[in-house]
């Protein structure tokens, strides 16, 4: 089998449109030598393309329309990715077919596990180095999360897609995009922890419970210690251990992360969607939104209402 990656001529930047029926579009983009994206739409009907290589690669699904099925001929199993979701995947090698539905729009990034290399820190719950370490192991296909699809994916989507190939430092430019899309979707990525015991995992997780249901009027740590029929002080203790995070960071993260997906509604203003997710003061929310994810919710309420 050959390699996906190491496509590129001289250009180490190129843009390759596959062929399909006419009215669908596939576009292959090769930004570097381990860096490789699909921006797909298909409104003439849908369209079966056949992935064979051996290549140890990340791959992130993000489906603003449509389907996809991603159809593992070594392992014998099938992902479906639905409309509004993104996915996290892993290949060590690939005899995959993927087979688009009619309406069909996605953005597929392919990583090659030589380009997380060299952004590895040494540090074991670091995602990257954790995914990096994956890909050492054998595994046809294997989803490691599917989540919702949200305004700031497709912010950066966009900013990825926009560059042309005439553009001064194109491939610096998308590389740079492409790092920053990583960035964003990896740190949604949920971790095992192995070194907690059962009962120790149990707890942590009905506390997480909790939270994903009232972050927006989240109880008290005690009182949430309670609830977990344990103390405040073992359970900030265990939820740290468990999620590399602490109780509090990670309210404010579900609320953050809450907004950013009700950022992609044209029937919310930003005020709105401060007060839906637990923040009485806007100013406040958006100093907050823009620390976590380096710009303001106003720029992605335009940008996906646009």
């Amino acid at each position: 089998m050959e390699s996906f990656f190491f496509h590129l001529d001289r250009r180490r930047y190129k843009r390759t449109p596959l062929p399909l029926e006419e009215g669908n579009t596939l576009e292959r983009v090769d930004v570097s030598s381990g860096v490789v994206y699909f921006r797909g739409s298909f409104p003439r009907g849908g369209a079966t393309v056949p992935l064979r290589y051996r290549d140890r690669m990340g791959m992130m699904v993000l489906l603003s329309a449509g389907e996809l099925k991603l159809q593992d001929r070594i392992g014998g199993g099938a992902h479906r990715i639905r409309e509004g979701e993104a996915a996290l995947l892993l290949s060590t090698r690939q005899d995959l077919e993927a087979s688009f539905a009619p309406g069909s729009e996605l953005f597929w990034l392919f990583v090659a596990d030589f380009h997380l290399q060299r952004y590895l820190s040494g540090r074991d719950q670091e995602p990257i180095d954790q995914l990096y370490t994956m890909l050492q192991g054998e595994s046809p296909l294997e989803l490691l999360q599917l989540q919702r699809l949200d305004a700031l994916s497709l912010y950066l989507i966009d900013r990825i897609s926009e560059i042309s190939d005439e553009e001064a430092m194109a491939g610096i430019r998308s590389e740079h995009r492409v790092n920053e899309l990583l960035i964003h979707r990896l740190s949604l990525w949920e971790r095992p922890r192995k070194d907690l015991t059962p009962r120790d995992r149990e707890l942590a997780e009905r506390a997480r419970g909790i939270l994903l249901e009232r972050f927006a009027d989240p109880p008290s740590i005690p009182e949430l210690a309670r609830l977990c029929a344990t103390n405040d002080f073992r359970l900030k203790k265990l939820f740290k251990a468990a999620y590399g995070i602490t109780i509090y960071d990670y309210i404010r993260r579900l609320r953050l992360e809450e907004a950013n997906l009700l950022l992609r509604s044209e029937e919310l203003s930003v005020g709105q969607i401060a007060r839906r997710v637990g923040y009485r003061h806007q100013g406040h929310f958006s100093r907050l939104f823009f620390e976590h994810y380096g710009l303001y919710p106003k720029a992605l309420a335009k940008k996906s209402s646009s």
